[in-house]
């Protein structure tokens, strides 16, 4: 069994790898001359000193793609603790 530090522990590694990987992730893309993460839907207003940007349609897609990780990972923790208990009978 895991004690609460190890468990913290882990998180934090976890964590940290997701953020090394976005961050080679992002790399990649500034280093391919992809710069633009406007999209379409996305609300900008400029005026003379003012500049303002909304990204409502970036919001909505960055929404999408973390509730599809959370349900891969969820359904893969289902799937190893079926797993585990099918052997432990």
């Amino acid at each position: 069994m895991i004690s609460e530090v190890g468990m913290v522990a882990r998180i934090l590694l976890l964590v940290g790898v997701l953020f090394l990987i976005s961050g080679l992730f992002l790399f990649t893309l500034e280093y391919a001359g992809i710069r633009n993460w406007k999209l379409p839907g996305d609300i900008v207003y400029r005026k003379d000193n003012i500049f303002i940007y909304f990204p409502i349609t970036s919001c909505i897609a960055l929404s999408i793609l973390l509730a599809l990780i959370s349900w891969i990972i969820a359904s893969l923790r289902r799937y190893t603790q079926n797993k585990n208990e099918r052997t432990d009978s």
